[in-house]
């Protein structure tokens, strides 16, 4: 069978990729990057700059040894914060046991742009996770002009978990704005993030349900592990396999131990949907 696509009508539809690209801009303008540089930064900046001019003019010769420290003191904090990653035991949280019946509603937003060849390889690793399909819904995200991957995607057979989604021609056309769009037509308790080149472990989303269940409401994002499936191949990919192994097995875990802000990744983030947090209000 052929996926559900989605189109919304003209106007709301307009309406709606406004609000993806600009509604942050529209409900807090301080926070968003079309505000620009405020005034307090760029005189922040201003200072900075003639007080180095100033240190490097009266005292050039100090303010080397002093450039020199800060930057020896800066990459021998990155080591230590290294050898601690590596040498503190990883603390595994417990996780919740689910039954099919108790697995919330999870919504997989996929956006693509100008990726047709690996489209059938997405599809088939999204068809392949082990979560019941009444709860399942998949939305593949592609641009309006990209029409080579609509097309593409016109062509796949899916089934009743799968929707196209066309985000309408607009500016900037970046991930976010797509994601942002697409969120207009989730239904998920759970939002879920992949790109185009993923193929997530089918098990994936029943441990991201269940960590979601075991965790408090501050719990508002579940990353999951990133490496590369290649990572035999040759010496390269072993070295990103590798560097992938030490941030998410290593890095990002004493980075919780201690409270501090995690970084993530563009990708296999699984999100607290709105819905799941008045469920959880309500009980």
């Amino acid at each position: 069978m052929r996926a559900v696509e989605r189109l919304a009508p003209h106007r709301l539809a307009d309406e709606w990729a406004d609000m993806a690209a600009n509604g942050l801009f529209h409900r807090t303008p301080a926070l968003s990057a079309r505000a620009g540089i405020t005034p307090a930064q760029k005189h922040a900046a201003l200072f900075l700059t003639l007080a180095g001019l100033t240190a490097v003019t009266l005292n050039p010769g100090f303010s080397w040894i002093l450039l020199q420290s800060i930057a020896a003191l800066y990459f021998l904090s990155l080591i230590v914060f290294r050898l601690a990653a590596a040498a503190i035991p990883v603390h595994r949280a417990e996780a919740a046991t689910l039954t099919d019946g108790e697995l919330p509603v999870v919504t997989i937003l996929a956006p693509v742009y100008n990726e047709a060849a690996v489209l059938s390889q997405l599809t088939r690793a999204l068809a392949a996770i082990d979560y019941p399909p009444d709860r399942l819904d998949i939305k593949i995200i592609m641009e309006a002009d990209d029409r080579d991957t609509i097309r593409t995607a016109r062509q796949l057979v899916f089934d009743s978990r799968f929707e196209i989604i066309i985000v309408p021609d607009g500016t900037p056309r970046t991930k976010p704005r797509a994601l942002n769009y697409a969120l207009t037509f989730a239904r998920g308790d759970i939002v879920t993030v992949y790109d185009a080149e993923d193929v997530p472990h089918p098990g994936q989303l029943r441990a991201a349900a269940e960590a979601f269940a075991a965790g408090d409401a501050q719990l508002g994002c579940v990353q999951a592990p990133l490496n590369w499936y290649n990572h035999e191949r040759n010496w390269l990919t072993r070295q990103f396999a590798l560097e992938y192994a030490v941030q998410f097995d290593a890095i990002l875990p004493l980075l919780a131990r201690l409270g501090m802000p995690l970084p993530l990744g563009g990708t296999s983030n699984h999100f607290r949907g709105l819905m799941y947090q008045e469920h959880q209000i309500s009980d």
